[in-house]
């Protein structure tokens, strides 16, 4: 069950793939305005990364940085100066975030307004995985769809002035635990905001195994996802971005649907050096419908994908 303390840093459990990560994504597809900021604690270098991008009228602002921390310390407020401050004012209610870098000024308030979703228990998707699962136990993880409002300003370079405001839904993610990397041959995860509610899907394989688990969230409540599966992603020729991919997936209330996005923007992420020309890392805002209900939305998807997986898909 979730708790007020599960909003800061959780008691490090020793490890290298111990991490824990703070996440927030947002589109506002009418202002031409999407992105994303990601906090990782990197409990074994002693680092936290601090990473966000923004589109503003499909021209990218981003800003990446590490530093130092002390393990021990809960703070309301974790920042790295004025680059990159986010800020628990009320738990699972309000929080503020400002991204800042030479280009660009920005603040962001963020607002829950459906119940937090605190995953339960991994779901392996067949019976041989779920036995992998007890062995490896994967990161614990809690979900919010949010109201984001704020404002950009471009201070340099050709659009020098430009003011953009947003209105939006967003989500915001807390999560903590091992993560495998190592052993990871593929993780996506998508994440849509439709008129009245919002889904995320995370599809995993490691070692061999596939696991999934994901959530449908109202206003009401939220109804767990059991099953996802991965069915197809469409690249370009020089695999740097993608055009639009499909997931099955059977919720608790045993409906099965399929989900098929079409991109809006596909970027290319840097990977580690170890990774290069063995994976591909892509973040894309897209627009998705659900096919049996034509129920149309808009998201992010975050894939990390082996090049031997998707030989295998195609």
């Amino acid at each position: 069950m979730i708790q007020e303390k599960d909003e800061y840093i959780h008691e490090y459990k020793r490890g290298k793939d111990w991490i824990e990560s703070f996440t927030i994504n947002f589109i506002d597809k009418k202002n031409k305005f999407f992105g994303f900021a990601d906090i990782d604690y990197r409990f074994s270098k002693n680092i936290i990364e601090f990473t966000w991008l923004l589109l503003i009228n499909g021209n990218k602002f981003e800003y990446n940085n590490q530093i130092k921390f002390d393990e021990n310390g809960r703070k309301k407020k974790i920042a790295d100066g004025n680059n990159y401050v986010y800020e628990i004012l009320t738990p699972f209610d309000n929080f503020e975030l400002s991204l800042n870098n030479d280009y660009i000024k920005s603040k962001f308030n963020i607002s829950g307004i459906f119940p937090i979703y605190f995953f339960t228990p991994q779901r392996a998707n067949s019976p041989s995985d779920q036995k992998l699962l007890k062995e490896i136990q994967l990161w614990e993880q809690y979900e919010q769809r949010c109201k984001i409002t704020g404002t950009a300003t471009i201070i340099d370079g050709k659009d020098k002035g430009l003011e953009k405001k947003i209105n939006c839904f967003g989500q915001r993610e807390h999560s903590w635990g091992k993560r495998y990397i190592d052993k990871i041959t593929c993780l996506s995860r998508i994440s849509i905001q439709f008129r009245d509610m919002a889904m995320l899907l995370t599809y995993i394989e490691l070692d061999g195994a596939q696991f999934s688990r994901g959530f449908v969230s109202r206003k009401s409540g939220n109804i767990p996802i059991q099953n996802i599966d991965f069915e197809s992603i469409s690249l370009n020729q020089n695999k740097q971005s993608s055009t639009s991919t499909e997931f099955s997936y059977k919720d608790a209330q045993d409906d099965l649907d399929l989900i098929v996005s079409k991109t809006i923007h596909s970027l290319q992420m840097p990977l580690p050096k170890n990774y290069k020309n063995k994976f591909i890392k892509l973040i894309n805002y897209s627009d998705f419908t659900i096919i049996g209900t034509n129920k149309k939305g808009i998201g992010m998807e975050d894939h990390f994908i082996s090049l031997e997986k998707l030989k295998s898909m195609d």
